[in-house]
């Protein structure tokens, strides 16, 4: 009895150290962003609900849905203290970490059929073959892959997939020293052209700091969110004379 007990125990052990080993080749997702000018966080759930305080018993102020950005101000334990800006409005309030992404990294997808797997293994179910222009917030990283928020769930990209990170996108433009101002204003979207996804809208005579040009397409950063911007909603562009 005692041998089997020993060997029982053994098992428990071995166990728990591959959990233990497996989980150390997670990164989360939080913080992952570089060079951000300001805390945004996205909402990974489906929904997530601003309260007056910091506490369950906080009166409801208004609901956020996934993809959805916040404005990180502080946090206390568990808790988010946020902005959300919808149609024009701001809602101040807080929300439970576990429902957002604090400065996130966004990956986006340049070519078709871009797999998305149910675990971090090529030989592992697909769950999507994802389309062109696809952006998808990192949840973490395990191994060699991309955790995403994909339909309110995670799924898996390979790493070396045919993609730009947001961290890309924004060193860029933080090595410029190139300008420009809005001359209207105008919407910042992920990636090149319209069909990309909308993030914000910047008002006219914004001063940004931008990097290349795509096809017409500007990319530049606003408030801390990297993104692209149409080149006709430019007023002047200026050099600050150190590139």
């Amino acid at each position: 009895m005692k041998r089997i007990v020993f060997l029982l125990l053994v098992m428990i052990s071995l166990i728990v150290s591959g959990m233990a080993d497996g989980y150390s080749d997670y990164e989360s997702g939080d913080y992952m962003a570089d060079r951000y000018s300001g805390d945004i966080a996205v909402v990974c759930s489906k929904s997530v609900t601003i309260r007056s305080e910091p506490s369950y018993n906080g009166r409801t102020v208004k609901s956020a849905s996934n993809g959805d950005i916040l404005y990180v101000h502080s946090q206390y334990n568990n808790w988010v203290e946020v902005t959300y800006t919808k149609n024009g409005a701001d809602y101040d309030g807080w929300v439970i970490s576990s429902y957002i992404v604090i400065r996130p990294m966004f990956i986006m997808l340049c070519s078709s059929n871009i797999p998305a797997y149910c675990a971090p293994d090529k030989a592992s179910k697909l769950v999507g073959s994802l389309p062109k222009q696809t952006e998808l917030t990192v949840l973490g990283i395990w191994d060699d892959f991309y955790i995403v928020n994909l339909r309110n769930a995670s799924a898996f990209i390979p790493m070396d997939a045919d993609l730009y990170t947001s961290n890309e996108l924004y060193g860029s433009i933080a090595r410029s020293a190139r300008h420009v101002v809005t001359g209207r204003s105008t919407k910042l979207y992920s990636g090149p052209g319209t069909e990309w996804r909308e993030l914000t809208v910047i008002p006219g005579n914004a001063v940004l700091v931008c990097g290349d040009t795509y096809d017409g397409w500007i990319a530049v950063s606003y408030d801390g969110i990297p993104g692209f911007i149409d080149e006709d909603d430019i007023e002047f562009s200026y050099s600050d004379g150190n590139g």
